[in-house]
Protein backbone atom coordinates (compact mmCIF):
# COMPACT_ATOMS: atom_id res chain seq x y z
CA UNK A 1 0.00 0.00 0.00
CA UNK A 2 1.72 3.59 -1.30
CA UNK A 3 1.90 6.02 1.84
CA UNK A 4 0.90 9.61 1.30
CA UNK A 5 4.60 10.55 1.02
CA UNK A 6 4.63 8.22 -1.56
CA UNK A 7 1.92 9.22 -3.47
CA UNK A 8 2.84 13.15 -3.57
CA UNK A 9 6.37 12.10 -4.72
CA UNK A 10 5.19 9.72 -8.36
CA UNK A 11 2.54 12.55 -8.74
CA UNK A 12 5.33 15.35 -8.51
CA UNK A 13 7.74 13.50 -10.59
CA UNK A 14 5.16 12.51 -13.33
CA UNK A 15 4.15 17.03 -13.04
CA UNK A 16 7.84 18.38 -13.70
CA UNK A 17 8.18 15.20 -16.36
CA UNK A 18 4.78 16.23 -18.45
CA UNK A 19 6.16 20.03 -18.21
CA UNK A 20 9.42 19.13 -19.32
CA UNK A 21 7.79 17.22 -22.14
CA UNK A 22 5.57 20.12 -22.78
CA UNK A 23 8.50 22.20 -24.42
CA UNK A 24 6.90 25.71 -22.60
CA UNK A 25 8.66 27.51 -20.78
CA UNK A 26 7.80 28.04 -16.89
CA UNK A 27 5.70 31.43 -17.78
CA UNK A 28 3.19 30.29 -20.31
CA UNK A 29 2.72 27.07 -17.86
CA UNK A 30 2.05 29.79 -15.39
CA UNK A 31 -0.19 32.39 -17.31
CA UNK A 32 -2.08 28.66 -18.37
CA UNK A 33 -2.86 28.22 -14.72
CA UNK A 34 -4.01 31.45 -14.50
CA UNK A 35 -1.22 33.37 -12.18
CA UNK A 36 -0.63 36.81 -13.37
CA UNK A 37 1.73 37.62 -16.09
CA UNK A 38 4.03 39.35 -13.20
CA UNK A 39 4.28 35.62 -11.11
CA UNK A 40 3.78 33.38 -13.46
CA UNK A 41 7.04 32.21 -13.73
CA UNK A 42 8.07 32.05 -10.26
CA UNK A 43 4.92 30.97 -8.90
CA UNK A 44 5.35 27.90 -11.39
CA UNK A 45 9.00 27.24 -9.68
CA UNK A 46 8.25 27.14 -6.77
CA UNK A 47 5.15 25.14 -7.50
CA UNK A 48 7.74 22.45 -9.18
CA UNK A 49 9.70 22.50 -5.94
CA UNK A 50 7.34 21.53 -3.71
CA UNK A 51 7.15 18.32 -1.62
CA UNK A 52 3.49 19.22 -0.47
CA UNK A 53 1.37 20.61 -3.49
CA UNK A 54 -1.97 22.19 -2.98
CA UNK A 55 -4.80 19.76 -4.61
CA UNK A 56 -6.31 23.31 -6.16
CA UNK A 57 -2.84 23.71 -7.86
CA UNK A 58 -2.32 20.21 -9.14
CA UNK A 59 -5.86 20.57 -10.78
CA UNK A 60 -4.74 23.90 -12.25
CA UNK A 61 -1.88 22.57 -13.12
CA UNK A 62 -3.75 19.21 -15.12
CA UNK A 63 -6.29 21.65 -17.13
CA UNK A 64 -3.56 24.20 -18.08
CA UNK A 65 -1.76 21.20 -19.68
CA UNK A 66 -4.92 19.24 -20.88
CA UNK A 67 -4.71 16.29 -18.79
CA UNK A 68 -6.54 14.81 -16.22
CA UNK A 69 -5.82 14.79 -12.25
CA UNK A 70 -6.05 11.21 -12.51
CA UNK A 71 -3.01 10.97 -15.29
CA UNK A 72 -1.27 12.68 -12.13
CA UNK A 73 -1.90 11.10 -9.40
Amino acid sequence: MATQKNTIDRTMKKIKKLAKKSGLPMQAIGERMGYPKASARQSVWQFLQTRNPSFLVVVRFAKAMGVSVEELV
